[in-house]
């Protein structure tokens, strides 16, 4: 059960108002730093990672009403990475197929988030922030032990 009020719908629309905010901080820095030269992958990071911080806080209190723990920021920070990894990868390809940086960083970024948002309802925003156990996924091998007569 993710925390907080509200639907599946309720959540995702707030993760996109969030996600707004976070991403006028991204897009905004990320520019800042590709018109100083700062290398695009390098400017990618750096815009991310300032983003993703304001967001983490956003998302706990806003989103998804939790706590802001080390272990919420821990998962937040871990899922921010596959998302990075996610979003590098997409505009690296779009960067050497010679797109233009704006369509490349629309679509990595468009990437990173749909993974992120399916890992935030998934594991970081669990309720007690704990990722799914087996005791929420039963074993499919249960009771095939035993013949019922």
């Amino acid at each position: 059960m993710v925390l907080g009020a509200g639907s599946f719908a309720q959540r995702g629309m707030k993760y996109v108002v969030v996600g707004l905010v976070g991403l006028t901080i991204d897009f905004s820095a990320f520019f800042l730093l590709s018109d100083l030269a700062v290398p695009v992958q390098i400017a990618n990071a750096l815009s991310i990672a300032a983003a993703s911080i304001v967001t983490f806080v956003l998302h706990a209190k806003f989103t998804f009403n939790g706590k802001i723990t080390f272990s919420n920021f821990v998962g937040y920070f871990l899922v921010v990475l596959v998302g990075l990894a996610v979003g590098a990868s997409v505009l690296h390809v779009m960067v050497a197929h010679e797109q233009t940086l704006l369509a490349a960083k629309i679509l990595s970024t468009i990437s990173a988030i749909s993974v992120q948002f399916a890992l935030s309802i998934g594991v970081v925003f669990r309720r007690g922030g704990s990722p799914p156990t087996s005791a929420k996924f039963p074993s499919p091998h249960r009771g095939l032990g035993r013949r019922r007569v």
